[in-house]
């Protein structure tokens, strides 16, 4: 979608990238991106997708109108991120089934 809109992926390594420059992007990569296999519980928000978009929009003073994923706009976001992901670190006095199915499920 971001080509689509002239940007360049921000998931991949910058055009003609340095060794060093390509060193950053993949120690970048590796702490923003997990497998899929620890991510413990998917939550469908596009119900809510609206809500989020509406609530983004009224920080144009923190998320400028040419943020990359500003740009892809509401219809974009529905596309892409119409569940969010999250990974259990720790469970104290509570039982968890996996994957987990209710983020308050024992509290």
């Amino acid at each position: 979608m971001m080509a689509e809109l002239g940007e360049a992926d921000p998931w991949s390594p910058p055009t003609d990238a340095t060794p060093e420059q390509l060193a950053e992007y993949e120690t970048w990569m590796a702490r923003v991106l997990v497998p899929d296999e620890q991510i413990t519980t998917r939550v469908d928000v596009s119900d809510v997708l609206q809500l989020k978009w509406d609530a983004l929009r009224r920080h144009v003073t923190q998320i400028a109108d040419d943020f990359p994923f500003v740009r892809l706009g509401l219809e974009g976001w529905r596309r892409s991120w119409s569940a969010e992901a999250f990974i259990l670190r720790a469970s104290r006095d509570v039982e968890v089934q996996l994957p987990e199915t209710d983020l308050f499920a024992g509290l």
